[in-house]
């Protein structure tokens, strides 16, 4: 675990060392928590574009669960978030299982039995293993939103965030720190600001303002 910080070595060494594991597989399956909500989602989708642009990588993201509140719903659809639900997903398609917003001993994810995961990024605090490893892990910190980190990793690895994806990891951010206004940090701040020009403005009204 490490501490927020605009040390982009330490981003940049972090980072490398995640698309170095990752370039040694082919088919990454990033998992949320169950009943995700936008910063997990969010997270994922950042996961993605980094595995697309700098691994070459096709990655699918999972989730077990419901999708219940309308703002949630309205993400998925609005964004094309390419999520699907935990039921739908054949387990050996995959060779780099990563968990996002949620650690492997959490137990509120829709990992199976005897299956390990290989990456753990979460803004949580280190929770015990229970006997779980895994290859790259970076949890705790001053964080409000794992939605932070991942924007963390796409600055230090040279990749712009699409619209999509920036607007889901805003929304992530203003979402999990409400409106940066709990347990907010300033690397929240500086990513929260970095995200706003690349946003969809319009996007976002309709994934806050969901119709009834």
């Amino acid at each position: 675990s490490r501490l927020g910080s605009k040390d982009f070595g330490v981003n940049r060494a972090r980072v490398e060392a995640l698309i170095a594991l990752a370039r040694t597989r082919t088919r990454p399956l990033i998992l949320s928590h169950d009943n995700p909500d936008p910063d997990s989602l969010a997270s994922a989708m950042g996961l993605w574009q980094l595995f697309r642009d700098r691994c070459g990588l096709e990655a699918k993201i999972g989730y077990g669960g419901i999708v219940g509140r309308a703002e949630n719903r309205n993400m998925l659809r609005v964004l094309k978030v390419p999520a699907i639900h935990t039921s739908r997903i054949d387990w050996s398609d995959f060779d780099l299982l990563c968990l996002v917003d949620s650690q492997p001993s959490m137990g509120n994810h829709s990992l199976p039995p005897g299956r390990s995961i290989d990456v753990v990024i979460d803004h949580h605090p280190p929770r015990p293993s229970n006997g779980h490893t895994a290859a790259f892990t970076d949890v705790g910190g001053a964080y409000g939103a794992t939605s932070t980190i991942v924007v963390e990793y796409l600055r230090a690895a040279g990749v712009t965030p699409t619209s999509e994806v920036a607007t889901a990891l805003f929304y992530g951010i203003k979402s999990d720190t409400q409106d940066l206004g709990r347990m907010t940090r300033a690397v929240d701040e500086q990513s929260y600001l970095y995200l706003f020009p690349f946003t969809n403005k319009a996007a976002l009204a309709e994934i806050e303002h969901p119709a009834l």
